[in-house]
């Protein structure tokens, strides 16, 4: 699976201040473009419906903010924390995150389009409702995270912690899961396993959603 990743010229982004962007994002209805962002902290802000364009987040601190109904595109977070941060009813596209805190993440009914996540704790991430498409997951702690009702189209999880994960209702065909772990996830039986790709022992795992039960 190709990932198309971020359209960004560095050298074009300018540095600026997080906090006097997501003011005029509000305040002037602004889109946020061609910027970069380095070891800036926010907390708590409601910045609804935004636009960012081009930009480059490093070492930033969202924590707990409200970007609902906003978009990214073409954009790179590094080293930073979104813990808990709202981007319900979003759109992420051609995205990066890669050494990122991700906890409680909120991408309720969200559209992620060619996102790459590498290297981060995504743990207990909300993805309920949502359309992943060309998504990437590589080295990430994704455990107790909520695929509930997704559509997923070429979603590809590499060496990733799916331990405790929901995928109920959510087709794994085609799937991959063979490189992550995926003790106790939850599943409502064949529906979402039909097609998925695994190995003998978590083929074992996941039989207890068919009804089956092995000896031996």
């Amino acid at each position: 699976m190709k990932v198309i990743p971020p359209r960004i010229q560095e050298a074009s982004c300018e540095t600026v201040s997080l906090s006097k962007a997501v003011l005029d994002a509000v305040c002037q209805g602004r889109d946020i473009e061609n910027s970069r962002f380095s070891q800036q902290k926010l907390e708590e802000i409601e910045a609804p419906a935004a636009d960012w364009k081009g930009c480059i987040f490093e070492n930033i601190v969202l924590r707990g903010c409200h970007f609902s109904s906003g978009s990214f595109q073409d954009c790179i977070f590094a080293h930073c924390d979104l813990s808990n941060v709202n981007l319900s009813d979003g759109s992420l596209q051609r995205v990066m995150f890669e050494n990122c805190k991700l906890t409680g993440l909120n991408l309720f009914e969200s559209h992620l389009i060619d996102v790459t996540v590498c290297h981060s704790n995504g743990k207990y991430v909300n993805f309920s409702g949502g359309k992943l498409k060309n998504v990437w997951f590589d080295d990430c702690d994704l455990s107790g995270a909520v695929f509930d009702s997704c559509e997923l189209k070429k979603a590809e999880f590499t060496d990733t912690r799916l331990i405790g994960a929901d995928f109920l209702h959510t087709k794994l065909n085609g799937v991959d899961l063979t490189t992550c772990e995926i003790d106790g996830i939850s599943l409502s039986g064949s529906y979402e396993l039909k097609g998925a790709v695994v190995t003998p022992y978590q083929a074992c795992e996941l039989a207890r959603f068919l009804g089956v039960n092995i000896k031996g």
